[in-house]
């Protein structure tokens, strides 16, 4: 109600009403207007209220940690290496090989994967072996190499290899150099009948050698020969190329 307006009502009252009356009316306005207040600030308490609610930080604060945890890096499980993991097959221990020094506990895996046949399937593997292997025998570092027959471990031709320093500090640990992983595969896996090949040479070298202590080759192919069934031209050892992983 404007100035106006409550000149003119007071005009009425007064010519309808007795001066009685019109004092009462004159005290409507002041009234309403604290009734007024009184609600306005009760309604700027209960905001204030809402918003000092511990339930309100509580969501907050955990909407602050998990934008924390998601946003947060372990260079000792970087995205390049643990994206690979999901592409892991089963394995299994074939060999193992104890190449510690002295307060550093090193150790070496040959394992089988007959699934893995990739390059990131033999990687995915190796990788979640060492992981796991690492943790189990609680090493400082774990080196797991993937095999193409466990009748071949330690012959070279190895389908992944794969190192994991748990403390980044190398092979002697003397010094933190960051460089928790490496990891090197093939891209092809090899062709069966060479992998039977180098299985039936290794078992029979022993029985061709010549006074010089060499291998008498033209015999050992023949005998190959014989025993698959295929002709001498097809006598030939696995070829593995290697591709190391950039990090």
């Amino acid at each position: 109600m404007n100035n106006d307006e409550y000149q003119r009502k007071m005009a009425e009252l007064r010519a309808k009403h007795t001066p009685a009356q019109a004092k009462s009316y004159r005290l409507i306005k002041p009234v309403f207007i604290s009734i007024a207040c009184v609600f306005l600030l009760l309604f700027i308490s209960l905001i204030i209220d809402a918003s000092n609610d511990p339930k309100h930080k509580q969501v907050e604060v955990k909407e602050s940690v998990q934008t924390k945890e998601l946003t947060s890096k372990d260079a000792a499980w970087p995205e390049k290496i643990s994206s690979l993991v999901v592409h892991a097959k089963p394995y299994s221990v074939i060999e193992i090989e104890d190449y510690s020094v002295a307060r550093r506990k090193r150790i070496k895996w040959f394992i089988s994967a007959p699934e893995a046949n990739t390059y990131e399937t033999y990687l995915g593997t190796a990788i979640k072996a060492a992981k796991d292997l690492a943790v189990q025998n609680r090493v400082n570092q774990a080196n797991v190499i993937i095999e193409p027959s466990p009748k071949l471990v330690g012959m070279g031709y190895n389908l992944a290899i794969v190192t994991y320093t748990v403390d980044g500090k190398g092979n002697a640990g003397d010094v933190f150099d960051g460089q928790y992983w490496q990891a090197q595969a093939t891209k092809l896996p090899p062709e069966p009948l060479r992998v039977k090949v180098a299985e039936i040479w290794y078992e029979n070298r022993s029985n061709f050698q010549n006074t010089d202590g060499m291998t008498d080759e033209a015999r050992m192919v023949k005998f190959i020969s014989s025993k698959l069934n295929i002709p001498e031209s097809e006598v030939h050892m696995p070829w593995i190329d290697q591709v190391k992983l950039g990090m």
